[in-house]
Parts: structure tokens; sequence; C-alpha cells
């Protein structure tokens, strides 16, 4: 193996871990984001703001996202952290 190989596989390898490292970034990321929304519902939030008790709605307006991915968004957090009103 050439010394150029050697340092492209550390170099992929590096890369590697970068990645492997910005996933846990992104899934701790979601979780916190999961438990926020789980939170904002069971104090009302969606009420209080005019959603008319839709966490869904909520969701979709203040990310700006489309309805289904808001839908799937509030089903995770039901999921994981407890009864939305999905």
């Amino acid at each position: 193996m050439s010394t150029g190989e050697f340092g492209a596989i550390l170099s992929s390898r590096g890369r590697l871990d970068r990645f492997i490292e910005q996933a846990v970034v992104v899934r701790r990321a979601e979780a916190e984001l999961l438990s926020q929304l789980a939170e904002l519902d069971k104090e009302g939030a969606p009420v209080e703001f005019g959603y008319c008790g839709s966490a869904v709605t909520l969701v979709q307006d203040v990310l700006r996202i489309p309805r289904a991915e808001a839908r799937r968004m509030a089903e995770r957090a039901r999921v994981l952290f407890g009864a939305l009103r999905v």
C-alpha cells in the first residue's frame, strides 16, 4: 500500500467517523424537538395560540412544512412522549 492510499483510507475513516457523529447530533436534536412538541401540546399551546387544539396545525404553520410532514412529526412525538391530539 502506498503512502497516498494509506492517507486516503485515514481520510475516509475520518469522514466516516464525522458522518456517524453528525447522525448522533441529528438524532438528539430530533428527540429534543419532539420532546418540546409533546410539552407544548401538554401545556395547551395549540389552543393558546389559536390552532384549535391541533398540534399538527401548529407544527405545520410554525415550521412551515407540509401537513403530511407535520402529521408524521406529531405522531413520532406521540409515540415517544405520550398522547398528543394528532
